[in-house]
């Protein structure tokens, strides 16, 4: 914590006398020992002034910031209240009660603090200095505007202090005011010749950036353009790349396609590998070219400008171009069929790219360009597994199989000769994967695993496969064998690198196995880490405006407010808040169940006995304080909370609150806010997670299967006569006429008739929402009989609810014609444990 200022104590007005001469020395000397850390020390002189001044505000509220700093936290906000109850009007009690909010990261509150304190001292530097990035942090812009105008008033030569009002008003939206501080501070130092922007040329160039950021983003494209294009020819930006981006786009936007032409042209020069710049050439060329003509004359007139020879097909440029031409052409033509031919020869005889079929996946979803595909591939490679001699073309093949007929057993045929392939064995798993055989997946990855043991990727591609075949204990194996973190034990090594995908997957993985304890504790986790990202930003406030690097610090400002939108944070977040709500509804079934599965000899945890390990191997070391993951390992503190509803209450139901736009939010996200908002009977927030999931829909066609699961929740759970349920019915009426519906049952019966025989997932979506298994069973008849073949995602809980609801066995084996492995999915479904909300069931109950 910063220490505060010895020279303010004692000196307000209208308040209690100072200390006597002795102790003003000793309260000198005191801060002193606390600036170097030297606290026991600082401790001993606090309680000697006390002994003689008992009651002195200020000294017991700097015993208390010494005591936070010797992690006596309890004591030390007591004694600094009490040092405020002695003397009010003190501003070094306010400042230290705004150092201990500060250090706890009660931001809101440190604030607070501060401000009162500068109430009693209004020009104190140091304050100004401490509340600006906190109000920085709180996104209070309206207040730090009026601190960085004050700081700007009492130094007003200092650069930092223009910097920081341009990006006050800047963060409020107001550009025009931020150019205009600019421009004042560039007037004042060439008058006083300050000179700072010639002394340091990168500090000057990062200026200049910023400049030309505020006038794009004050719609000022004409200015914008021009002062870019002068950056650009005077030198005056050291990132080219910036400057040039800048411009291009700028141009474009306006309308002058030839200055954007030629700036992108430079860009492509200095990265041929990007294709964003290629587009930009293509879609602002002027000559009237044939498309695909001015994709085949880019890489020769690259060549010609760098005096190169000419690039390799699978080179950046050419293979960009390549790629560009034929999404232009039509699949039907012969200059298709041919180009097609040229690049699978090129990349599977010569070059031998196992990545081949990555780079055609987009050309499957064509109809025509996929048939045309399948055929080049027969006459090229045929359809003999035994004729393939080199790996790359092995790959391809399966991948290729998999696109067009979905057929596993022929794919894998084409792989399985080359047995001592770590590429073909993972291609093998991930084609189990893409079934649904998870268990046969994870084999395969083990086996490509064990053929290259030193391979990060593939010990973590199987790892992920663990997980989805429901060994979660095997998976923490795999995953910790490449984690060393110095003394701490490889689960909390884990946690330190934020290894944000497998905690997810971890959690899911024991979810599904009703280990409620462990899946909370990762998704907790994972939650921290988000926290820690936004604690993060606090040092930036400071650093970056000393830096001058302000235009990356308004982009870690708007990056760090959507961080709710990071699609990790929404699945943690749902993640935690079924395992809140389970608790919520049934926490004696889940604790008894809980309990037979640690006493079960299987259910050791891979943690604990890491954790053991490790603690022998440490055990002739320093002592060193346990990590969160150490405490607490398998979660057991998190699922004994007292009101687990009100905890995921936290979680949820802020993030439909501050929501702007319905896009903000994934569907599934919206469904676990709706449970948690009926369960505590807030209709009115269930009904606005309805509307942000019905996106603007319109009509019955409109409607995406949680929209319509949630619609029918909603009529359901309404009852009684509150004011909340009112104004819930009110929503649900106005949204039903939308969708141009009396009621909800018939906009039901219409969705199915629409619905029921092109999507798998609205069909489960109406069994779920309605609890009638029927429109399951006939959903899946009409859709066998259209020939539609859903995706795995939305079999998997068509599967799962089949299996829950005990459906026809008729229904069943027409599944299984989509899935052969349907039944391996049973052992370990995804269920979603709040799926059949409305009877109160969930994945816990064994």
């Amino acid at each position: 914590m910063a220490p505060v200022s010895a020279a303010g104590a004692g000196s307000a007005q209208g308040r209690k006398p100072s200390l006597p001469t002795k102790e003003q020395s000793l309260f000198k000397q005191m801060f002193r020992l606390y600036e170097i850390k030297q606290y026991k020390k600082a401790n001993k002189i606090a309680d000697q002034i006390l002994r003689a001044v008992p009651d002195h505000g200020e000294t017991l509220a700097m015993k208390g910031l010494i005591l936070r700093a010797l992690d006596q936290r309890d004591e030390a906000y007591e004694l600094a209240r009490r040092g405020l109850r002695q003397d009010i009007r003190s501003q070094v009690a306010w400042h230290i009660l705004g150092l201990l909010h500060r250090h706890d990261r009660e931001y809101k509150e440190a604030a607070k603090a501060y401000q009162q304190a500068l109430r009693l001292d209004p020009n104190n530097a140091q304050l100004l200095r401490e509340l600006s990035p906190l109000q920085a942090h709180i996104r209070d812009f309206e207040g730090l505007l009026r601190t960085r105008e004050q700081m700007l008033q009492q130094r007003p030569t200092l650069r930092l202090n223009w910097l920081g009002l341009a990006v006050a008003n800047h963060l409020l939206g107001r550009h025009e005011e931020a150019l205009r501080v600019l421009d004042a501070w560039e007037r004042i130092a060439a008058k006083y010749q300050l000179g700072t922007e010639g002394s340091n040329i990168s500090e000057a160039s990062l200026a200049y950036e910023y400049r030309l950021r505020l006038l794009e983003e004050a719609d000022m494209r004409e200015e914008a353009l021009k002062y870019a294009e002068t950056c650009i020819q005077e030198g005056k930006i050291l990132d080219r790349t910036f400057a040039l981006h800048t411009a291009a786009r700028i141009a474009e936007r306006i309308g002058d396609h030839e200055r954007a032409h030629r700036c992108y042209w430079q860009l492509l020069r200095r990265n041929p590998s990007n294709a964003e710049y290629l587009e930009g050439i293509v879609r602002n060329d002027t000559t009237g070219r044939d498309v695909v003509a001015l994709y085949d004359a880019v890489p020769r007139e690259l060549c010609d400008s760098a005096g190169e020879e000419c690039f390799t097909p699978d080179e950046a440029p050419v293979l960009g171009c390549a790629l560009g031409a034929l999404r232009h052409l039509e699949g039907s033509c012969d200059e298709f069929r041919k180009r097609v031919k040229e690049l699978m020869h090129h990349f599977l005889e010569i070059a031998q790219v196992p990545s081949f079929a990555r780079i055609l996946e987009n050309f499957y979803k064509d109809d025509a360009k996929k048939r045309v595909i399948d055929e080049v591939f027969l006459e090229l490679i045929g359809n003999v597994p035994a004729a393939v001699h080199n790996e790359a073309t092995a790959i391809f093949a399966a991948e290729h199989c998999m696109r067009v007929s979905r057929d596993p057993e022929r794919a894998i045929a084409f792989l399985e000769q080359f047995t001592d392939s770590p590429e073909c064995r993972a291609a093998i798993a991930r084609i189990w994967r893409s079934v649904g055989a998870y268990r046969r997946a994870y084999e395969a990855a083990e086996r490509a695993r064990s053929l290259d043991v030193r391979d990060r990727a593939l010990n973590s591609l199987a790892a992920e496969y663990a997980l989805l075949a429901g060994i979660p204990d095997r998976a923490m194996e795999l995953i910790l064998m490449f984690t060393h973190d110095g003394e701490a034990p490889p689960v909390q090594a884990l946690y330190n690198l934020q290894v944000m995908w497998f905690e997810l997957a971890y959690a899911d993985a024991a979810l599904a196995q009703g280990r409620i304890d462990r899946a909370l504790k990762y998704y907790t986790a994972v939650l921290r880490h988000f926290t820690d990202f936004r604690e993060d930003e606090y040092d930036f406030h400071a650093y970056c405006l000393r830096k001058s690097t302000i235009a990356a610090y308004v982009d870690l400002i708007r990056w760090e407010d959507r961080l709710h939108q990071h699609e990790y944070y929404q699945r943690a977040v749902r993640g935690a808040a079924r395992c809140y709500l389970a608790l919520h509804r049934n926490r004696a079934d889940i604790t008894a169940r809980l309990e037979r599965l640690r006493v079960h000899a299987g259910a050791i945890t891979t943690s604990a006995s890491t954790n053991e390990t490790s603690t022998a191997k440490r055990a002739s070391r320093r002592p060193r304080t346990p990590g969160w993951m150490e405490t607490d390992p398998d979660g057991t503190m998190l699922i004994s909370r007292a009101a687990p509803l009100e905890e995921a209450e936290k979680l949820t139901l802020p993030l439909i609150l501050k929501a702007t736009q319905p896009s903000e939010l994934s569907e599934e996200l919206l469904d676990i806010i709706f449970q948690v908002a009926v369960e505590s009977a807030r209709y009115a927030l269930a009904a606005r997670a309805v509307v942000a999931a019905l996106r603007g829909s319109t009509t019955v066609e409109t409607l995406s299967p949680m929209a319509i699961r949630l619609l029918v929740r909603l009529s359901r759970s309404i009852r009684g006569s509150s004011s909340a349920a009112k104004l819930a019915q009110a929503e649900l009426d106005a949204v039903v006429k939308t969708l141009h519906g009396n009621n909800v049952e018939k906009v039901c019966h219409e969705f199915f008739e629409r619905r029921g025989a092109t999507d798998l997932a609205s069909v489960t979506a109406l069994a779920t929402a309605t609890g009638d298994k029927a429109y399951l069973e006939r959903g899946v008849l009409r859709l066998c009989e259209a020939g539609v073949h859903p995706f795995l995602s939305d079999f998997e809980e068509a599967w799962a609810v089949a299996v829950t609801e005990n459906v026809s066995e008729e229904t069943r084996a027409a599944m299984r014609n989509w899935y052969p492995f349907a039944d391996a999915l049973s052992s370990n479904p995804p269920v979603d444990p709040c799926l059949f909300a409305s009877r109160s069931e969930d994945i816990s109950r064994p």
